[in-house]
């Protein structure tokens, strides 16, 4: 079994959690409702930043102004209830090291758009 394999199975209590959160039975920061912690997906260009923020839809916002000519599109984001968000993205990190090109940023790859379609939301509208 190769190690994209074994990282997709590890994702899948992840998968099944989020599709909670489909259903809309929100998973989201305790104090604040508005608030959803997790990691997201952002393309720009021909890479894909993999972050983390306890307010996912801010963190997108300001990189929208701080990142400097473009488009960049948000790809989609895995909700966290509870633990470290840290941990949960150095994971993806890990699982993704292959194609990682410096720090958060990631070639956009097949592999790595499997990953986000199956484990990730979709970007709302």
């Amino acid at each position: 079994m190769s190690r994209f394999s074994n990282m997709l199975e590890r994702y899948e209590p992840v998968r099944k959690q989020n599709e909670i959160f489909k259903k809309g039975l929100p998973i989201v920061h305790r104090r604040n409702r508005s608030l959803c912690r997790g990691v997201y997906f952002v393309k720009w260009r021909d890479y894909i930043k993999i972050g983390c923020s306890i307010d996912i839809r801010a963190r997108v916002k300001s990189l929208r102004v701080s990142i400097p000519e473009g488009d960049m599109e948000p790809l989609g984001w895995i909700v966290y209830q509870t633990g470290d968000l840290e941990q949960h993205e150095a994971k993806v990190h890990d699982a993704m090291a292959a194609f990682r090109v410096r720090g958060e940023w990631f070639r956009d790859c097949p592999e790595l758009r499997r990953f986000i379609e199956r484990y990730a939301m979709a970007w709302p509208s």
